[in-house]
């Protein structure tokens, strides 16, 4: 996705069966990118941010060349257009030494910068310390795909949660433009013709297509994983 001070996030998720994830490595060609995923999501000890539907995450990437990054990802409340998901992105690079600072519980607005750490402060007067609210891991790879004369990136995700679950979904996103006044209409027919798009790959190696129930995060916290046990249990990434 584009990387700017805000975006409109607008994805289809699709919920696999391990099988089905495991038929799709082998028939979309080699990935473009494989990354593992340590997401952390956040929120004061009131839960200020989930109490007006927005989450935060604190994501440590790890790479195949065992380069790794740290990255802030605020999101507001979903909304749906065309069995899509919406909602307003914003992101911010952190500091790696931030990650064991989040994870005992202890970290102020203060000291998360760039275009996160001003709308949580100056949009959401987020004042205190943040602490865990639930920690999973994914395991992401990235393939390109020709849909409907468009070539797009299709991640495939096995996800497994503290708890002992694993998920694995599909995701694909698209880029919208919110400013355009015709966009709304505009986005519902490219959501719709990609969506038929994905669901005739699928429907040619013998998989239904199904839309995931929920986010990542709301999966997570229905299973158990989350609140004040700070998401640990079997997986614990350091």
């Amino acid at each position: 996705m584009k990387r700017g001070p805000a975006n409109l996030e607008c994805e289809i998720k699709l919920a696999l069966s391990a099988q089905e994830y495991q038929r799709l490595q082998a028939a979309l060609g080699d990935p473009v990118c494989e990354v593992l995923q340590d997401n952390l999501f956040l929120d004061t000890k009131e839960r200020q941010l989930s109490a007006g539907r927005w989450a935060l995450r604190l994501r440590r990437e790890k790479h195949a060349d065992e380069t790794a990054r740290l990255i802030f990802t605020v999101k507001g409340p979903a909304t749906k257009l065309a069995g899509a998901v919406r909602r307003t992105e914003i992101e911010s690079q952190a500091d790696n030494s931030l990650w064991q600072r989040a994870r005992a519980g202890d970290l102020p607005p203060e000291l998360i910068e760039g275009a996160v750490g001003e709308f949580l402060r100056r949009e959401l007067d987020l004042r205190h310390s943040l602490a865990p609210v639930l920690l999973f891991s994914n395991q992401r790879t990235t393939f390109q795909q020709t849909l409907d004369g468009t070539s797009r990136l299709v991640e495939l995700d096995r996800t497994q949660y503290p708890t002992g679950e694993i998920d694995h979904e599909l995701e694909l996103e698209l880029e919208l433009d919110p400013t355009e006044s015709s966009s709304e209409a505009m986005a519902a027919l490219e959501i719709h013709a990609t969506y038929v798009a994905l669901a005739r790959v699928l429907a040619a190696h013998g998989i239904e297509t199904k839309r995931s129930v929920g986010g990542k995060f709301s999966r997570g916290l229905r299973y158990g994983a989350g609140d004040d046990q700070g998401g640990t249990g079997p997986y614990q990434p350091q």
